[in-house]
């Protein structure tokens, strides 16, 4: 059982994507109101109660004010929204917290990466981290009522770790990021429905109200034990005229992202051919080669914003004519590789997960295909990063980019058996799903040691497939 209850800036903030910049001084007004509400104690000597400074200070009077001033009304309970919040969103928080107190990064209630926790020892009170200063008035709020849930029951509402997405521990990241299920109406259930309740509330800006409605969609996906709303484990598959679809194996149905239907409908408006599609961190992302636009993509109205990070923008940084060439996107991840390399046809540029190395490696003699990182199968080897050439030999990618660097070409290992698949991934224990060379979908079925055709693609060609994503189409019902 941790000590701390920790609210973590990535839980709320996906890659930073919804970050908003302070414009305004926080009103004297609102200053005493708050200190006239709480016991403030400041620990922490590099903070300066500065109402014009963008600071932890600011962010939290900020996010105490939006929860005071968020509208009053009767909400009808649904499958987004369980009424755990009563119509006064800030009374909510008063009746559980009295004290906040400012805590110096480091050490017990400050980690690396925290922005403000509960102590279990102590309910009552909310310590607020440097790192709070990212947030804005209405992440704030969020954050706010997320912790003071913790309050509730005395540990009863604690998180448990996840077992799928970013935050799953398979993949190498052991924090306690979930809660059970929707229905245990722990500290994600609460934020959830407060990002719902801003969504449903037409008196807010549309931009807000749609940054509401893709975290809601974000926290439905990633953050419960148990996903709700029949969310599950499948694939995106793009067809080789650039259409993408969603496809769950477990349900064997073929069904469009954006769709209850279980006909291949397209993703986009119109195909796109220069479309490459990625995996960050578990999440779809897409690279589009003609336009240079990059976005992560949760469910199909939740991929608004550019992806945010410095390998996104070295590639929108990139000639029209180098773009052209962009064949696939590695990204560093815990326990495999410690860089992220943008692959082109004949080199791939690479940097360090730090952001202060970086290195080119010329390509020209091999013909790549692409990355493969495989997750249960038994065709290449797990949980290893890949280069796969045209040929149909992969390569081992180095661990570091030490050896990288050092090595370039040569730290490349080529396996001794032809791979005969474009894309492979563990389905269950008894069947793999496969992607000829010819663009054929197919299952492998273990025990008999055969191949059969995946009958929702038949007489469809593919470029390649993307997975796990775990996704429903109930999500776009909100």
């Amino acid at each position: 059982m941790p000590r701390v209850i920790l609210f973590v800036l990535a839980l709320i903030l996906p890659f930073g994507a919804f970050a908003v910049e302070q414009e305004n001084c926080v009103a004297e007004a609102d200053r005493d109101w708050v200190h006239n509400n709480f016991t403030i104690t400041n620990n922490d000597p590099g903070l300066v109660f500065d109402l014009c400074a963008k600071n932890s200070y600011t962010a939290l009077l900020q996010g105490l004010v939006f929860l005071r001033e968020f509208p009053q009304k009767e909400w009808t309970v649904d499958q987004f929204d369980q009424n755990i919040l009563p119509s006064d969103l800030f009374d909510f928080f008063k009746t559980r917290i009295a004290r906040i107190e400012f805590t110096p990064a480091g050490g017990e209630f400050c980690p690396e990466g925290a922005m403000l926790g509960i102590h279990k020892d102590d309910y009552g009170a909310i310590r607020v981290c440097p790192r709070a200063s990212d947030l804005d008035g209405f992440t704030a709020a969020s954050a706010l009522l997320h912790e003071s849930r913790h309050s509730d029951g005395k540990g009863r509402y604690f998180h448990t770790n996840c077992h799928h997405g970013r935050f799953g521990g398979a993949h190498g990241n052991t924090s306690r990021s979930c809660d059970s299920h929707l229905g245990f109406k722990g500290a994600y259930a609460v934020g959830l429905e407060f990002y719902v309740k801003t969504y449903r509330t037409e008196s807010f800006s549309p931009a807000l109200r749609q940054r509401a409605r893709s975290l809601a969609i974000i926290d439905l996906i990633e953050h419960f034990q148990n996903p709700p709303l029949g969310i599950g484990k499948g694939y995106l598959l793009q067809a080789e005229s650039g259409e993408v679809s969603f496809f769950r194996p477990d349900l064997e149905e073929l069904s469009p992202l954006g769709s209850a239907g279980n006909k291949l409908v397209r993703f986009f408006q119109e195909p796109m051919p220069s479309l490459v599609l990625a995996s960050r961190y578990f999440v779809p992302t897409m690279y589009d080669k003609a336009s240079g636009m990059v976005k992560d993509c949760f469910s199909p109205s939740v991929c608004e914003a550019d992806a945010a990070g410095m390998v996104a923008q070295e590639f929108r940084e990139q000639s029209r004519a180098k773009r052209a060439e962009f064949l696939d996107v590695a990204y560093s991840t815990p326990n495999m590789i410690n860089y992220t390399c943008l692959l082109y046809a004949n080199s791939m540029d690479c940097t360090r997960s730090d952001g202060q190395a970086k290195v080119s490696v010329d390509l020209s003699a091999l013909r790549p295909e692409k990355f493969i990182h495989a997750n249960g199968t038994g065709w290449i080897k797990n949980d290893v990063l890949f280069l796969l050439d045209q040929d149909g030999y992969a390569y081992k990618m180095p661990a570091t980019f030490a050896a990288l660097e050092a090595e370039r070409a040569a730290s490349l290992v080529k396996e001794e058996e032809l791979l005969g698949f474009r894309s492979m991934a563990g389905v269950s224990s008894r069947r793999e799903m496969v992607l000829s060379w010819t663009g054929d979908l197919l299952y492998y079925e273990v025990f008999e040691d055969r191949l059969v055709r995946v009958p929702q693609a038949a007489g469809l060609k593919f470029r390649t497939f993307l997975g796990p994503v775990y996704w429903s189409p109930a999500l776009d019902e909100l």
